[in-house]
């Protein structure tokens, strides 16, 4: 059973506050993070049945094909997820399971390591998570420093103690316009107010949100 397990859908919906305890909101790419270890017991139901049940909840509710991705830490979750829509891809928390899932991967696919950091890395030799994970601490400190050597270690191993944390769903949106200069003419304010307008409405409509 999965001590710590994450759920990410492309859509952040309310039909996931009724199965799960703890859900954190990522606006900016529209996905979830659960934290579904008191609901495995809860409903006697696998991983893999309760993703099952938020893919028909947002279909259903909102017509939205979720994607989701399971596993012992956010991390393994949110690579996990990252899969066409419709698929519910879960990672066993054994660690001979996540090195399968890792190991063969890209270290470009591992999040924390940006197109920089890869190139740095691939001059040493280490083009996969599973070089990473291999590659002593002490040498990774001389490549990349202290502070990125312990947080890509224990990413490269399937570690991440991040919690869930319960967050509230934004509940406004903004738009601005900067002038050049200061405007005291009521016709260029009127023109700018609705610019702004229409970029917040067509924000929302693509977005599938309301305001008032």
């Amino acid at each position: 059973m999965f001590t710590s397990n994450s759920a990410r859908t492309r859509r952040r919906k309310r039909c996931s506050r009724t199965s799960w305890a703890w859900y954190q909101p990522y606006p900016h790419d529209h996905s979830v993070d659960m934290d579904v270890s008191g609901a495995l017991g809860h409903f006697g139901r696998s991983p893999h049945e309760l993703g099952q049940i938020l893919q028909l909840r947002a279909l259903a509710l909102y017509g939205v094909h979720a994607v989701v991705g399971g596993g012992r830490s956010p991390l393994i979750a949110a690579m996990a997820a990252a899969t066409p829509p419709g698929r519910i891809t879960v990672i066993a928390p054994d660690d001979d399971a996540v090195d399968a899932f890792l190991k063969p991967r890209p270290i470009a696919a591992l999040p924390g390591i940006g197109p920089a950091t890869a190139k740095t890395l691939s001059r040493y030799g280490i083009t996969t998570i599973g070089q990473l994970a291999d590659t002593s601490e002490s040498v990774l400190a001389r490549i990349l420093g202290q502070q990125a050597r312990r947080e890509l270690s224990a990413r490269a191993r399937g570690n991440d103690d991040r919690p869930v944390q319960r967050t509230a769903l934004i509940r406004s949106t903004s738009a601005s316009r900067n002038f050049d200069r200061d405007e005291l003419d009521p016709d260029a304010h009127r023109r700018a107010l609705l610019a702004l307008a229409e970029e917040l409405g067509a924000r929302l409509r693509t977005s599938h949100e309301v305001c008032r």
